[in-house]
């Protein structure tokens, strides 16, 4: 475990220092780029924070048909909001013990709960994957693009028929191992309920992206035909940061994905600064994300015991 947090801390450190010598050999030209805030800044901040309340929707649906127990919207949505808070401490294993816990207040065990975080973890990993990688392929690849998107899907496809189970037994080995405690066996997804979960979890990463590019076009002169790559970048580095699990909230990771690939239409102390700028946006809705909690959480605990289940 020291180890692990040793690297995290070194990755942030070598990622705060490229940035600072590029932003500092560069001075004049990181002056020209307009930091200013606007209504579009406002709105992309206000997108980042949709995205996870949908995340939050989409979590309730998971957990309903692991557990075969009816969630609230407002209250799957409150839990993902704290999950989502607790990224930054003590990490993405906070927000997995959160979600647990809750299921267990849901009347779910916590082998349950575990599979449903594993499966919502797969579903956002082939969301942000499925589509984004050939979208960059095609953009970045030229002439190659066709064998390599080809290539790709047929990959994935056979990771699909070969690990279908991949999750349920990551779930069940993980709690074998924390509680002591054979799990009890629960139904394994198909391939189609896998594929249509993965299309809903398209739209909070959507929802991302259309902020992301919003943002970028407020700071740097964005053309129409940047689109796409800006958008599935931004998307890609989210859930490489996710598993960027030796380094808080991805910090460092998820800057050097966007660099990678804005530099590919702007300056690199373009790219740095636009990623800075976007995971300060981003900390920002995550602000309004723990109010949003805090404000759920007070008005669920002045309601009735009863009453509250169908909203």
């Amino acid at each position: 475990m020291r180890l692990t947090r040793l690297v995290g801390w070194l990755v942030v450190a070598a990622v705060v220092y490229f940035f600072s010598v590029t932003i500092a050999r560069n001075w004049e030209r990181v002056r020209e780029i307009d930091f200013s805030v606007s209504i579009e800044s406002i709105l992309a901040v206000l997108l980042f924070a949709l995205a996870v309340v949908v995340s939050g929707w989409l979590w309730g649906r998971v957990f309903s048909t692991i557990a075969h127990k009816p969630v609230s919207v407002l209250e799957s949505v409150r839990c993902h909001l704290a999950s989502w808070v607790l990224k930054y401490i003590p990490g993405q294993i906070g927000g997995l013990i959160y979600k647990i816990h809750w299921s267990q207040q849901q009347g779910a065990t916590k082998s349950t709960g575990a599979i449903a975080y594993a499966y919502e973890l797969l579903f956002f990993t082939l969301a942000s994957t499925l589509l984004v990688i050939p979208i960059l392929i095609v953009v970045t690849a030229g002439a190659y693009a066709g064998p390599m998107v080809l290539g790709y899907f047929g990959l994935v496809l056979a990771v699909l028929l070969v690990s279908q189970k991949a999750p349920h037994r990551l779930a069940r080995l993980a709690i074998k191992r924390l509680t002591k405690t054979e799990p009890e066996s629960i139904e394994i997804l198909g391939i189609g309920r896998i594929l249509a979960f993965s299309a809903w979890f398209m739209l909070p990463r959507l929802i991302n992206a259309v902020g992301f590019v919003i943002l970028a076009s407020v700071m740097l002169p964005v053309t129409v035909d940047m689109y796409l790559l800006l958008g599935a970048s931004y998307v890609l580095a989210g859930i490489i940061g996710v598993y960027a699990l030796f380094v808080p909230s991805g910090i460092g990771v998820r800057e050097g994905v966007i660099v990678a690939f804005a530099s590919l239409v702007f300056t690199i102390e373009q790219a740095v600064v636009l990623s800075l700028v976007a995971r300060l946006y981003a900390t920002v809705a995550d602000g309004v994300i723990g109010i949003a909690y805090v404000c759920l959480t007070r008005w669920k605990n002045r309601q009735p015991e009863t009453g509250t289940e169908s909203l």
